[in-house]
């Protein structure tokens, strides 16, 4: 990229960079936005080769190398990335990288906007935000320039966090690639790809193995639900933390013959294309990733109504809604859509019209390129 085109540099902040919603949507907006911008990505820890995602023209990725715990040097090393690719903006995604960056750039950098990315919680979170973040997010919104979520009910679950007007919250949604992410051509062969029988109903999910995910919980439910309709069977994608857990649960209730963990893949689509039907059992959601991508792909869509969800998923139009920790709710949907399989193809197709008309990648695009330069 000619550095004589670009108007702008951002950098932006995370984790890790690894498979993840806001690490996905991240490098979506980095590779669709405009050749004015330039991105860097700073990595806390070593990013893993999901940066090959990016763009190899636009690929300016950064490993930090924090210390477990509290590292001191990690603001002025943003500082050092800052002055070398002269930043404009710091993108700050989540607390985790939230007081090493809003100290880099506001205080030891000086010139350089703040953007403070709110993206979900933890488990831990659900619990109770421990008031000493409550306060530093508090203070930290007098030095921010923008506050942005990706759901209307995220703004207002951060505004009422720490106390802050949600009108100077902006929400930007997160987009899919419609093209990419298609009903399948033949389901069928997508199922055998994976080695699952044709004539299996496939219920899926695709999420980091994490306890706020709830993968446990949709297994017990799997498990209630497969005594009555035998053909089913269930497509686990992703990995993490609670993939032995989630192996101890399926042996527990006999399921080894009936559910596909994939592990971590990069082929999401031609994952949700083997489902039939998808469910996401999380605790927690901010506006997610694989509930739009499972739409775009037209399937039904059970969810637990968190976070931003109920923005998408519409009750008995294109899924079904369900209360917070609603075992029983999870096995009569997944029991309602297995049997119906007129039920499915309704719901799915109203899905992907609703992708179609509020969710596209050019949209999101758009907007983040739009704020990074207007701010």
């Amino acid at each position: 990229m000619s550095s004589s085109k670009i108007s702008r540099t951002i950098v932006h902040l995370v984790h890790r960079l690894t498979v993840g919603g806001a690490e996905k949507v991240l490098v979506n907006l980095i590779n669709g936005s405009s050749a004015q911008l330039r991105h860097v990505v700073c990595s806390f820890f070593p990013a893993d080769d999901f940066e090959n995602e990016i763009d190899p023209e636009r690929r300016f990725v950064v490993n930090l190398h924090k210390k477990q715990g509290n590292d001191v040097s990690i603001p002025q090393k943003i500082v050092k990335v800052c002055q070398k690719y002269q930043a404009d903006v710091v993108h700050c995604q989540g607390w985790g990288t939230y007081f090493e960056g809003l100290l880099a750039a506001k205080v030891l950098q000086r010139h350089c906007r703040f953007i403070f990315a709110f993206r979900g919680k933890t488990v831990e979170d659900l619990g109770g935000v421990p008031l000493r973040r409550i306060w530093a997010q508090k203070i930290g919104t007098f030095f921010s320039d923008a506050i942005i979520t990706p759901s209307e009910e995220m703004r207002l679950d951060y505004a009422r966090l720490i106390g802050f007007d949600k009108e100077k919250i902006t929400v930007i949604s997160n987009g899919v690639d419609t093209g990419l992410f298609c009903p399948a051509p033949d389901r069928a062969e997508s199922k055998t790809h994976f080695g699952i029988p044709e004539s299996a109903v496939v219920v899926g999910c695709v999420a980091r193995f994490d306890p706020v995910k709830n993968l446990p919980g949709l297994l017990q439910a799997f498990a209630d639900c497969h005594k009555t309709f035998p053909t089913s069977h269930l497509l686990l994608v992703g990995d993490g933390s609670q993939m032995s857990t989630v192996r101890e649960v399926i042996k527990q209730n006999g399921l080894e013959d009936v559910v596909t963990l994939t592990g971590r893949r990069t082929d999401v689509f031609r994952c949700l294309q083997a489902m039939n039907i998808y469910v996401q059992p999380s605790l927690y959601e901010g506006l997610s990733n694989t509930i739009l991508e499972a739409m775009s792909t037209a399937l039904p869509i059970i969810a637990q109504d968190v976070g931003g969800t109920r923005e998408v998923v519409k009750d008995t139009i294109n899924g079904f809604l369900l209360p917070p920790e609603s075992k029983v709710g999870f096995v009569d949907a997944m029991a309602s859509l297995l049997r119906d399989k007129q039920e499915r193809q309704n719901m799915g197709l109203a899905g992907r019209e609703i992708i179609e008309e509020r969710f596209s990648m050019e949209k999101m695009v758009q907007s983040y390129d739009k704020l990074f330069t207007d701010v």
